[in-house]
């Protein structure tokens, strides 16, 4: 049968429920960090795109799973349910109390805005932009996360990025920058409804292709009672 397209909104449904987390991975080792990967059919039927038949893995265990080398017991498709169901679990959980499993503060958010990415007709990504307090006088920090693709018109599926930083105030006014060795971030808001991002990022930070540079555009605030 023909290969049939994941649709978009399934595509985010399965990043969202794993947060780029390898079902493999975690279910084998335990490993529940976010890894470069994409989004496998588990019966190997591309004509079946239904979101129960769909998991992201790694690219390592992308190709273990779907090779057919007889020279050693490949995982088999309940197994990875399995683990996938694992994993959504895990995810879960993280994410009652924080962000992404990360954040410790969320129960402190002020305000939330979601931001599309405009003009790119290559690759399309979006943004969240979390409001946090701070104790330090004068600084103002932001939790950034979000999604972007890279390769939509694939027959394989798009490669997928997460983001998700903590910015802080820089001396430019509505400035806020992230930083560490090979991956650093500056975004600055333009005015309510428009943001810039400007990434630096060494290959292979997000998936091969997928950066998250570029003009945003929405601002929705939900709730808001500040303003940046």
């Amino acid at each position: 049968m023909a290969r049939q397209r994941i649709t978009k909104s399934d595509e985010t449904a399965v990043l969202l429920r794993s947060r780029r987390r390898c079902c493999i991975c975690y279910g084998a080792e335990r490993d529940a960090e976010i890894k470069p990967g994409q989004i496998a059919h588990l019966d190997k039927d591309h004509s079946n795109s239904s979101l129960e038949n769909l998991a992201f893995l790694c690219l390592e265990h992308h190709d273990i799973y779907d090779s057919r080398t007889s020279q050693r017991k490949n995982f088999t498709l309940l197994e990875v349910k399995k683990m996938r169901e694992e994993l959504y679990k895990f995810v879960a959980s993280l994410q009652k109390t924080v962000p992404f499993g990360k954040i410790q503060n969320s129960d402190e958010q002020i305000f939330t805005r979601n931001f599309v990415r405009a003009g790119n007709t290559i690759q399309s990504a979006e943004l969240n932009i979390t409001s946090l307090p701070s104790n330090v006088e004068g600084l103002t920090r932001l939790l950034v996360d979000g999604l972007a693709f890279f390769g939509e018109d694939s027959e394989l599926g798009p490669n997928i990025g997460v983001l998700e930083h903590i910015l802080v105030s820089d001396e430019v006014p509505s400035t806020f920058t992230y930083f560490e060795t090979g991956h650093h971030l500056r975004l600055r808001f333009i005015n309510q409804s428009q943001i810039m991002l400007e990434e630096n990022a060494d290959l292979g930070v997000h998936g091969l292709g997928v950066n998250f540079s570029g003009m945003y555009i929405g601002g929705k605030s939900q709730p808001s009672e500040n303003e940046v």
